[in-house]
């Protein structure tokens, strides 16, 4: 993250020196005017190796929604205000607490210096901004109305937020209750059978077919357990792998929105922010075929 030191005058003429966190060196004489300082000098702080370390591992974080929703909304504003993006991405450095965002608003600001678009800037931070985010600001730069792009954004993220939000709630319980219940039994039959095995080896009947199952899952779960993860890892990467297929995503697509319940909620919620996404961008000027397209290619 850039420091900057930093030798100045306050209003009395008094020389002060210290050192600040800014963008660029234009932002840090920008905010000490601010602060009532007439800037002298000032240098770039070379960073640590500690802190260098920082700033790699921050590349790994990830963005919440809520933060694309505040950085929108601020951007929005600051821009309405008439104040030029560069200034408006400084000031949005200074807000932001995350130390990814922080990074984030950097390049983007020093991707701008050298030329590019906002637009093309978000473009080349994919993983983070959604394709319908990126053709949103591309044609609000065009006609002019980026700040009401902007806003539109924010609400569009919001209102997915709060759905998210919403399943999360209705699906916690249920999700407690089913790990409890995996939790319960598998520590029933790496703990509790193994005590009773000695037990039940001295009837000379046969055990109950319950009983014979918990043994025997027992002594899977002892012996197999290296293979057994193995084996579900296998099995999640290979899912993962299929669903990155057009007809592996089909094919799970089609199978959520069959489940009873369920499935019919999922259809709702992706025509809600099918109709959603679709009006913002009507609103935002893209065609109608283009923004049909994006929709498509922006689906979740």
């Amino acid at each position: 993250m850039p420091i900057f030191l930093y030798k100045a005058r306050d209003r009395f003429g008094v020389p002060v020196e210290g050192s600040i966190e800014s963008a660029s060196s234009s932002g840090a004489a920008s905010r000490l005017t601010r602060l009532g300082y007439t800037p002298i000098m000032i240098v770039e702080k070379q960073t640590s190796f500690l802190a260098n370390m920082g700033d790699w591992f921050a590349n790994f974080q990830k963005i919440k929604t809520e933060e694309l929703v505040v950085f929108a909304r601020q951007l929005a504003t600051i821009l309405e205000a008439g104040v030029p993006l560069l200034e408006s991405l400084e000031a949005l450095f200074e807000q932001v607490q995350s130390r990814r965002f922080k990074l984030l608003v950097l390049k983007m600001r020093k991707e701008i210096e050298g030329g590019s678009s906002f637009s093309e800037t978000l473009a080349k931070e994919s993983k983070v901004f959604s394709i319908v985010f990126i053709a949103m600001v591309q044609a609000g730069e065009k006609a002019g109305i980026l700040s009401e792009v902007l806003d539109r954004l924010a609400d569009l993220l919001e209102r997915d937020f709060e759905n998210v939000q919403k399943i999360k709630a209705a699906t916690r319980y249920p999700l407690i209750v089913v790990i409890t219940l995996v939790v319960g039994f598998l520590t029933v039959v790496t703990f509790v059978i193994p005590r009773f095995a000695a037990l039940y080896a001295q009837f000379e009947t046969e055990l109950p077919l319950p009983t014979r199952l918990l043994l025997g899952t027992n002594f899977v779960v002892r012996n197999y357990l290296i293979y057994i993860i193995l084996t579900v890892a296998a099995l999640v990467y290979g899912w993962k792998r299929a669903l990155e297929t057009e007809k592996g995503r089909y094919a799970w697509d089609r199978f959520i929105l069959s489940v009873p319940v369920f499935g019919v909620l999922v259809n709702k919620l992706i025509l809600a922010r099918f109709a959603r996404m679709l009006a913002a961008m009507l609103r935002s000027g893209i065609p109608i075929i283009e923004a049909l397209k994006i929709s498509g290619d922006g689906r979740q």
